[in-house]
């Protein structure tokens, strides 16, 4: 499981652009490929028109996959660098859950935010503030300007 980690952590990073290209840059070989594989398999298979569309089919099923993981990563990074700001601006080592709702809205329900913090360990953690409310505190102190150097980039 570790060999995928890299590979799965740069489709994470990679642009929506550089994901549909590589994905249409590989079907083509893979068609042929696969044909190849249904040659072998069989002539009555090779000669049902429909793998083709199945294989496109599944090529661009994968595509679409790998954007919206991309995407995915890419909302978390902007949630958890937001977070980071606020906490360097403000020269805070944790804030609430809920003050960070009442400050960049409702959609940072306590889930979400949790699945931030899993995201990005080497940054936040889970932090238990007065009053037993779930907060997000960062890990270092020692670097105020310190952001994550995995930016994932614009498209």
């Amino acid at each position: 499981m570790e060999k995928l980690k890299q590979p799965i952590d740069l489709i994470k990073r990679s642009s929506w652009f550089d994901l549909l290209f590589l994905g249409l840059l590989i079907t083509p070989p893979s068609v042929l490929a696969w044909a190849e594989v249904l040659r072998l398999a069989g002539p009555e298979l090779l000669a049902n028109d429909r793998w083709f569309l199945y294989l496109v089919g599944a090529h661009l099923l994968a595509i679409a996959l790998m954007i919206a993981g991309s995407n995915r990563y890419r909302t978390r990074y902007q949630t958890m660098s937001l977070i980071l700001g606020y906490l360097i601006a403000k020269k805070f080592t944790m804030v609430s859950f809920e003050r960070l709702r009442e400050k960049y809205g409702e959609e940072l329900n306590d889930q979400y935010l949790i699945d931030v913090i899993c995201q990005f360990p080497q940054y936040l953690r889970i932090a238990k503030l007065k009053g037993d409310k779930l907060g997000v505190a960062r890990l270092s102190i020692e670097d105020q300007e310190a952001m994550p150097k995995d930016d994932p980039g614009e498209d």
